[in-house]
């Protein structure tokens, strides 16, 4: 089969053989997989967590099961699936004890220690796999990963949205999962993009109004009480501190690869919350599951490319449409 290898000096599509699943494994023939500026980070070298390489990248995707490792788990043949990323966990630290696996040391994700989804097969934990609803399709099923991530950092804000006035940073396609999660709660949404069409989606999406990075910085401060930042952009972390209103709450969910000043005597005269959010676990995925036929996927899910064509889908990142999709 082919896979998109990240090796420790190159990206390479590698022929590889189709993996065979052991006891508690299921072999998936992907779908459709979703570049995560995440996956760009492996590549560079610049991610904040464990890597081994060489490992096929890729960690968003849908498929459908055509193997299991043994009986008990054959339930699943043939059914439409997405996975976890959380590949194996130590299960033993009081993370893993209370249910927070997404936060284990030990953890080791697909794509990043175990082969991904950038290949025509994979092979994923049972206990990882959830059933995609019949009403949707392999393409918009692969934003249910990067949902489930989005609903982990709204539930940890607990803060009650609605009627708030948020900003967003960042509307990329985490960004505007988190804009129609925010107008779920009836939240007044104001959305910070420099790229016109993002902003003409985020508008489309029910956003009170979209500003670029250079129209923000004209704003008055104290002006919302809650900002996510999407972005994964420094200006957007002090922007945001800036415009929070005191005893506001800023989400970060955008991974910045390198140091940058933060003003923390803002954080301390506001009495701001800061509140960082990474990945996601089943209770995400069970409350995302249930968002899928509400929210609008499709106009996020419309740049397709075959899985030979990597190094024009790793190009267009970011600067063409919104989730970019590999189809082995």
């Amino acid at each position: 089969m082919k896979a998109l290898v990240k090796t420790a000096i190159s990206v390479e599509l590698q022929d590889k053989p189709i993996p065979v699943p052991q006891k508690g494994y299921a072999l998936v023939r992907v779908e459709y997989a979703g570049i995560c500026h995440s996956d760009l980070s492996v590549i560079s070298g610049k991610i904040g967590l464990n890597t081994r390489l060489p490992v096929t990248l890729g960690h968003e995707f849908s498929g459908l099961v055509v193997g299991c490792g043994d009986h008990n788990n054959s339930i699943w043949m043939n059914r439409r699936v997405c996975s976890e990323t959380a590949y194996s966990m130590c299960g033993k630290c009081h993370y893993c004890i209370r249910g927070d696996y997404n936060l284990c040391k030990h953890k080791e994700l697909i794509g990043y220690v175990h082969d991904g989804a950038f290949a025509e097969y994979i092979v994923v934990p049972v206990n990882r796999l959830h059933e995609i609803p019949s009403s949707i399709g392999f393409q918009e099923a692969v934003l249910w990963e990067p949902l489930a991530c989005v609903c982990h950092a709204i539930c940890l804000c607990d803060v009650d949205l609605e009627y708030l006035p948020v900003v967003l940073f960042g509307a990329g396609p985490v960004g505007l999962l988190v804009l129609q999660i925010a107008k779920m709660y009836n939240a007044e949404c104001y959305v910070v993009d420099p790229c016109e069409y993002r902003i003409k989606m985020a508008r489309q999406l029910g956003a009170e109004e979209c500003y670029t990075d250079k129209e923000i910085h004209a704003m008055l401060e104290e002006v919302c009480h809650v900002v996510v930042e999407c972005s994964g952009t420094s200006d957007a972390v002090t922007q945001g501190i800036r415009l929070l209103e005191r005893l506001g709450t800023f989400i970060q969910i955008g991974l910045q690869p390198e140091p940058f000043p933060v003003p923390w005597s803002q954080i301390a005269y506001k009495e701001l919350t800061i509140r960082g959010s990474i990945g996601s676990i089943r209770s995400d995925w069970d409350f995302a599951g249930g968002l899928l036929k509400k929210f609008q996927l499709t106009p996020l899910v419309q740049t397709v490319y075959p899985l030979e064509d990597w190094q024009k889908a790793l190009d267009s990142y970011g600067h063409e449409g919104f989730k970019i999709l590999l189809r082995p």
